[in-house]
């Protein structure tokens, strides 16, 4: 017989998104998906901190998850886990090089700890990929950390 929807998880509404995520994730942890679901939810709710956990289970899950990891350092810098933040855009950008959020992530990041030439350096870094070249000319010298 074909199975609905309806019949695996009849109790899932509007009102119970929380729970029916995490009744597939439990159901199986290698859906990086829905992991990743859940964290919006979360974030959606502004509850950070189990954001933050289910975006980590998106990524064990599936490592090269760009739009996981990306989460992962916006919900960290929500809370002031500046570390794990930093962490997320650093893999970001590793992973993808010309991605201009990992960058306006990191200058985040350092204008935070009060590093403000390499935050200024990460911010230009971002525009330049973003073709906002206006402007920049004199602050091109410095670079964003590796």
């Amino acid at each position: 017989t074909d199975l609905h929807e309806t019949d695996v998880l009849p109790q899932c509404n509007e009102n119970s998104a929380e729970v029916c995520f995490l009744e597939a994730t439990r159901s199986n942890p290698k859906l990086s998906g829905a992991w990743y679901d859940l964290g919006k939810a979360f974030l959606d709710l502004k509850r950070f901190e189990p954001a933050i956990s289910a975006f980590r289970s998106a990524i064990i899950a599936q490592p090269a998850f760009a739009p996981a990891i990306l989460a992962l350092g916006q919900a960290a810098l929500h809370v002031k886990d500046l570390a794990t933040a930093e962490d997320g855009f650093s893999r970001l950008r590793k992973l993808q090089p010309n991605n201009d959020k990992a960058y306006l992530g990191l200058a985040m990041v350092y204008r935070k700890r009060r590093d403000f030439p390499t935050a200024r350096a990460c911010f230009v870094r971002a525009r330049m990929l973003l073709g906002n070249l206006v402007g920049i000319e004199n602050l091109k010298h410095r670079r964003c950390p590796d």
